[in-house]
């Protein structure tokens, strides 16, 4: 069990705070006075300008023992180099700190507005070491939770700023077993007044403090300065920009999602800044015939709010902006009126421009992001918010939107606002019955000794005169028995029986002490009961919104499997089919190596039948030359005799050498003949086994 878990932070609203202006409203430069008479401020309130500019400035707020700690430790000098940072201020001391709660109003895209006070995490992690040291537990090197914090709470860029609210932030105090009383809660002033001045000086824009001294702003304020910036004073339905209008649609509504994603975060104004500037310079070159520099549509001439606007003014503003003209929702039907209020005039015309610059099906989201900053910087009354819904937010004044739509969106808007006024009376009852367990616990011990903290209680204020001491009763000494009956006087008889009168009354008194006593223990008890029961509540609601984001986690989870087993099942059947290619490929590369093994067996005894080719060509070759020898023998021979038949030679001898010279040429023939065929028979077998060699190369 934490030691420290149950322990319970001051939360003051603005309700409940006096704020005292210092000059003109700068935003650095205010007094709060809480209920309890505790006076808080800025650090920088005492800082001159030249320390502002400083780029490592730290911002935290002090109070009035922080100013007394100073003054008593550095011989009353309230310097600014005494005040740069709070690590100094718990040196031998108990120090109370300030954490400030921003009202941010998050703009939805589909529904109402979502209300939230969120806590920069900047701010959170400058005070947890100190909060702990002060404690007596002070954070171990090994311990790594500060660490995982500090990476979780990463804002992705040097002009973005996270914050969390505030019951993620009682979170992370109970984490690390922080004692919440030396904390209180209290509202952002900067924050505040800059809100004003939306209404009050016509800003586009909500600012406040950085712990780093940085001024910032909401995501949904940046876009909406966006907006006033570089799509407000243009008259975007003129020739001029007509046909380009698509790219200027494009370049806002990348501009804008990129602040819609920006969730959890302040944005720089300087950043903001830049961007605007850029994007003018860029992606906004607007021709001059749809510039509107000579007409004044932020209604400048009407200072103040309630400022009568006359209706000739603003349905000329509208037709030189080409913007369509709405109607004073206010009025009742038969109501009729020449002026508008200043605010509802400049409510009317950024509402316009809304309608007309988002008019892309593409752009609704976007449309209706604007339209909601534009509501939270003004419409905050569901009637009001009904009558604007039902005639200013459509395509043009004169369009309705049916009633149940627009009570559909009351409705959630309502529930909203009813949501978070029974937060604030759980909250309120809460913190009356810690009082109570207090004041009983106060009772039945000792007073304890002032904490040198100036507190005012209102009930008291005007009683200080002096309660007088009681009376010092000198008991009366016994008399002894007297042996004689004394005789009471008529006179004694009265007093006595006045006196039993007052005894009746006093011990009627006490009786009805007595009753009421038993009634407040009993109503003291019953509301012990419905603290408990809050209790058990509370830890069911924790309970179950932990088992929700179990079961979501969990729905991930199993998401995640089924796909992983849909892959797995792909994975598989791409593994079969792989073997079974594999299969055949081996059975094929079988074939192919037997195959090889008979082509190489061939390979062998065409090698033996070349060799027997050879030979037997060399045989061949040799009985070639034979024959060719006898060949020209027989030729000569046949010469001899043709020679001898030319001579005139016998013819006697003629006719006996014809017949062998025929015998001669029928063996030359004869041989020729044998010689050709086997020639023949060769070449064929020669070309057989070329064949057999060229296909086992294949």
């Amino acid at each position: 069990m934490k030691k420290y878990n149950k322990t319970k932070w001051q939360d003051f609203s603005f309700q409940e705070t006096k704020i005292i202006e210092r000059g003109q409203r700068e935003l650095h430069d205010w007094i709060a006075i809480f209920p309890n008479g505790r006076e808080i401020r800025f650090n920088v309130s005492y800082f001159a300008k030249v320390y502002l500019k400083m780029e490592n400035l730290n911002v935290f707020i002090m109070d009035d023992d922080d100013l007394l700690f100073i003054q008593s430790t550095k011989k009353n000098e309230l310097a600014p180099v005494h005040m740069m940072d709070l690590e100094p201020f718990t040196i031998g001391r108990k120090k109370h700190f300030y954490v400030r709660a921003i009202n941010t109003g998050n703009p939805s895209e589909y529904g109402p507005m979502v209300y939230s006070r969120k806590v920069f995490t900047d701010e959170i992690l400058q005070i947890i070491p100190l909060l702990m040291k002060q404690q007596n537990t002070p954070l171990a090197d090994s311990d790594s939770r500060f660490e995982a914090y500090k990476n979780k709470w990463e804002s992705g860029g040097e002009h973005l700023f996270t914050a969390i609210e505030l019951n993620e932030f009682e979170e992370v105090l109970k984490d690390f077993d922080i004692d919440k009383s030396q904390i209180t809660i209290v509202p952002d002033i900067t924050h505040y007044w800059s809100s004003i001045e939306i209404i009050e000086q016509n800003q586009a824009f909500a600012t406040t403090i950085t712990p780093n001294g940085m001024a910032v702003m909401e995501p949904s304020h940046a876009a909406y300065m966006n907006f006033i910036s570089l799509v407000c004073g243009v008259n975007w339905n003129s020739d001029g920009v007509k046909g380009k209008m698509i790219y200027f649609q494009q370049a806002m509504n990348k501009m804008i999602d990129e602040y819609r994603g920006m969730k959890g975060t302040f944005v720089s104004l300087s950043s903001v800044v830049d961007a605007i500037f850029n994007a003018a310079t860029s992606f906004f070159i607007i021709p001059p015939v749809a510039g509107l520099d000579n007409v004044d549509y932020t209604f400048s001439n009407f200072p103040t709010d309630l400022s009568a606007v006359p209706l000739d003014t603003y349905h000329f503003i509208c037709r030189s902006s080409g913007l369509p003209i709405y109607q004073d929702f206010t009025l009742q039907p038969n109501q009729e009126s020449v002026n508008i209020p200043a605010w509802m005039a400049r409510f009317f015309v950024q509402a316009g421009w809304i309608n007309v610059f988002f008019s892309h099906p593409n752009m609704e989201v976007n449309k209706n992001y604007m339209a909601s900053t534009l509501m939270m910087r003004k419409v905050d009354d569901p009637a009001t918010l009904r009558n604007f819904l039902k005639n200013v937010m459509v395509s043009d004044g004169n369009v309705k939107i049916p009633d149940s739509d627009v009570d559909s969106f009351i409705g959630e808007i309502e529930k909203e606002i009813e949501l978070n006024k029974l937060l604030e009376s759980a909250k309120k009852r809460e913190e009356i019955l810690r009082q109570r367990k207090l004041d009983k616990k106060n009772k039945s011990g000792s007073e304890p000794s002032g904490s040198g903290v100036k507190t005012v209680n209102p009930e008291a204020v005007g009683q200080n005169k002096p309660v007088p001491s009681e009376r010092e009763i000198e008991p009366e000494k016994k008399k002894p028995m007297q042996s004689k009956l004394i005789q009471t006087s008529p006179d004694e008889c009265d007093h006595c029986l006045k006196s039993n009168r007052v005894r009746d009354e006093v011990k009627k008194e006490l009786e009805a002490t007595k009753n009421k006593l038993k009634q407040l223990e009993e109503k003291a008890q019953q509301v012990d009961e419905l603290e408990r029961v809050l209790n058990e509540n509370k830890k069911k609601i924790e309970t179950l919104e932990s088992e929700a984001e179990k079961m979501k986690s969990l729905e991930k989870k199993v998401s995640r499997v089924d796909e992983l087993e849909k892959i797995l099942e792909e994975r598989e059947k791409e593994i079969e089919e792989l073997k079974l290619q594999n299969m055949r490929l081996t059975e094929e590369n079988f074939d192919i190596r037997q195959m090889e093994g008979n082509a190489y067996e061939d390979m062998k005894l065409m090698e033996v039948d070349l060799k027997n080719l050879k030979a037997e060509r060399k045989k061949l070759l040799e009985s070639n030359k034979l024959l060719t020898e006898s060949t020209d023998q027989l030729a000569e021979k046949v010469i001899q005799l043709e020679a001898q038949m030319e001579c005139g030679k016998k013819e006697t001898q003629s006719q006996q050498e014809t017949p062998e010279r025929d015998r001669i040429i029928k063996e030359l023939e004869a041989t020729s003949m044998r010689v050709l065929i086997q020639n023949q028979e060769q070449t064929k077998e020669i070309q057989s086994l070329l064949e057999k060699l060229k296909m086992s190369k294949q």
